[in-house]
């Protein structure tokens, strides 16, 4: 069962992204469903208001063949792929984080594997990028394909959670919210 990992004072943060966006992630991140994780980096950029965070998320670096371990359920970066997206970031204002999804009907709360991952990512991407930022977004369906979503992230030590997905395609805005529950540390 996954555990409850994000404290109970971190600010909230909203995600945005482009309907062409969204069908890729999602095209690529249920590929594998419903009983196998898949994942990718995604690079972002943020703003900081007295709200929260607004993540926006400019593009997906999809993996490639051998970048992810196709022959497990979860989610194993191979080294290449990590060190690819970090050199990404040398020549951009951009930064990179995970999205990842959970098999259906697993909730979408991070699991210490997960804690680990985030770990790992946010300290080894903000020695690349122009300041420590690191978000993580974990994505899943229940039987009924209904979507739901976690995601927790840092700007320069200080906590969030993410609490809305926005999608913004022509003609439409899709808003994907979470009840504004704080995750807690046991």
């Amino acid at each position: 069962m996954a555990r409850k990992t994000l404290n109970n004072r971190a600010a909230s943060a909203i995600v945005r992204m482009t309907g062409n966006v969204r069908e890729h992630l999602e095209s690529l991140l249920f590929s594998r469903y419903p009983r196998m994780e898949w994942a990718t980096f995604f690079t972002f950029g943020v703003r900081e208001t007295k709200e929260g965070a607004v993540i926006t998320i400019a593009d997906i670096l999809a993996p490639e063949p051998g970048d992810l371990n196709p022959d497990i359920a979860i989610v194993e970066f191979r080294e290449p792929y990590t060190i690819r997206a970090a050199l990404s970031l040398r020549t951009s204002d951009l930064f990179i984080g995970v999205i990842h999804s959970h098999p259906e009907d697993v909730p979408v709360l991070p699991s210490p594997l997960d804690d680990d991952m985030d770990s790992y990512y946010r300290d080894y991407f903000s020695g690349f990028s122009k300041a420590p930022v690191y978000f993580s977004l974990i994505v899943g369906k229940d039987k009924n394909g209904n979507f739901s979503f976690s995601g927790r992230g840092w700007i320069d030590g200080r906590c969030y959670t993410v609490q809305e997905l926005i999608t913004v395609a022509p003609g439409r805005i899709t808003r994907d919210s979470k009840s504004p529950r704080r995750i807690t540390d046991p």
